[in-house]
C-alpha cells in the first residue's frame, strides 16, 4: 500500500531496486546452486556467478537508497543531516 501512493518516479525506482536485489538474491542464487551441485565451489565460474550474485544484491541495495534519499528530499527540502566522530566533536 506504501509504493502505491509513491510517486511513480519513486514507486519506479523502489521497484527497480527490489528487481534488483532480488534477482540476485534468488535468481543467481538458484543458478549458482546448480552449479555447485555439479561442479563444487572451488573453480573460477562458481566465483564469476558468486560476484553477479553479491554485485546485484548490491546494486540493488545501492538503487533502493539512491530513490529513498532523493525522495526524502522532495519532502524535507531544508533536511540537513550531520555525522562526525566523537574525536571531531571533541570528546575522547
Amino acid at each position: 500500500r506504501f509504493v502505491l501512493h509513491l510517486p511513480a518516479r519513486t514507486r519506479l525506482r523502489f521497484l527497480a531496486a527490489g528487481a534488483a536485489y532480488v534477482g540476485g538474491a534468488l535468481g543467481v542464487e538458484f543458478a549458482l546452486g546448480y552449479w555447485t551441485d555439479i561442479h563444487g565451489e572451488k573453480n573460477l565460474t562458481y566465483a564469476m556467478i558468486d560476484l553477479v550474485e553479491e554485485s546485484l544484491e548490491i546494486l540493488g541495495m545501492s538503487m533502493f537508497l539512491s530513490a529513498l534519499l532523493e525522495y526524502i528530499g522532495t519532502l524535507a527540502r531544508d533536511l540537513r543531516v550531520s555525522i562526525a566522530s566523537r574525536l571531531a566533536a571533541g570528546s575522547t
